[in-house]
């Protein structure tokens, strides 16, 4: 991780170019292609009471463009408890309606599904309001980029998460912007 972490702090530039990376409101085919375990976070229901949590990044059927030709899958990050509970978020409405059955967590690389987006009622971030099975499975995509909160923190911190990705995503890269240059606004939210 410190490599990752250390060319990253060697690109960074003061450029304020972003790239857009929210994916387009209806039916996208998704495959999961990284896994980050963030840690424990407090539960929301419970004071005092804190959670194992971990971060699952979707590629999309729908792409982006970079200033130097470089097409990229549109991605999305969801975060969930770290439970294969039935009634858990990431079981009951994703994994069941998806027909996806697990027995652990690093089972969901290369998982396929179709997941309908919906931009929000304030029209800031596009969410997942529907997943289905999948039609036509999305393969193996290339030239996935690591979405940068996984390598730092807000304060440019290292995150040290531990990362699963299947082959294609590029975990020593965050995407760039038009211009080229990495940008330290090259993040979605």
């Amino acid at each position: 991780m410190s490599i990752l972490t250390q060319k990253l702090n060697e690109n960074k530039s003061a450029s304020k170019s972003k790239v857009n990376y929210k994916p387009s409101e209806g039916w996208k085919e998704a495959r999961i292609v990284a896994l980050a375990d963030v840690g424990e976070e407090p539960n929301k229901f419970q004071d005092g009471k804190m959670q194992a949590k971990f971060s699952v990044m979707f590629a999309l059927d729908e792409t982006l463009e970079f200033g130097d030709g470089v097409v990229s899958p549109k991605t999305h990050v969801e975060k969930f408890v770290a439970s294969l509970y039935n009634k858990s978020n990431l079981v009951a409405k994703y994994l069941s309606p998806a027909g996806i059955e697990i027995e652990s967590l690093d089972q969901l690389i290369g998982q396929t599904m179709k997941l309908k987006f919906k931009l929000s009622d304030c029209g800031k971030y596009t969410n997942v309001v529907n997943v289905d099975e999948s039609e036509t499975p999305l393969p193996q995509v290339q030239d996935v980029f690591v979405p940068k909160f996984y390598l730092v923190d807000s304060n440019g911190e290292p995150t040290n998460y531990d990362i699963i990705a299947e082959d294609g995503v590029i975990a020593e890269l965050i995407p760039k912007s038009n211009d080229g240059e990495i940008t330290d606004d090259s993040i979605y939210a």
